[in-house]
């Protein structure tokens, strides 16, 4: 019986650790991405805007190397563990298919959103593009770590 609730606790252990290396995923790709958005944005080399997208898309795009190998660490870990159906239960299911719904509604609400506003503002589509992207690929991730997140809390 001890060996259940050790295993629990792995289980338990192993979610958190995938929520928080996806949110720290979705932030050093967002800060990637939106550094060098914001750098063509703003194409002045000189400018102080310029340099801290520049620089911020450099930390994110290390940061995001660092994301990858977590990535592998989590891979290891949850098949060295056998907790893949574990990992891989109703619940989690039902965040991972809510996160990417509402994320999927958000996503066309902003191409919605930037139609009209291409035409108030000088907006490239490519970036616009970029920007509904970032956000698509951010933001069901940012989601379903937070649903994760608050169901450990109260599991515990």
């Amino acid at each position: 019986m001890d060996t259940t609730g050790n295993e629990q606790k792995t289980v338990d252990q192993l979610v958190i650790f995938r929520a928080r290396m996806l949110l720290f995923a979705a932030f050093s790709f967002a800060l990637w991405q939106f550094g060098w958005v914001v750098m063509d944005i703003k194409p002045i080399k000189s400018s102080i805007i310029y340099q801290v997208a520049g620089w911020s898309s450099v930390i994110g795009a290390v940061c995001w190397a660092i994301a990858s190998l977590l990535f592998v660490k989590f891979s290891k870990q949850m098949k060295q563990s056998s907790a893949c159906s574990a990992l891989q239960d109703e619940l989690t299911i039902k965040n991972r298919n809510i996160a990417f719904v509402k994320s999927f509604f958000v996503t066309i609400g902003l191409v919605w959103a930037l139609v009209p506003l291409m035409d108030l503002w000088a907006f490239d589509v490519k970036q616009a593009v970029r920007i509904i992207a970032v956000i698509g690929i951010t933001l069901p991730m940012v989601l379903f770590s937070i649903s994760e997140l608050k169901n450990d809390e109260g599991a515990e």
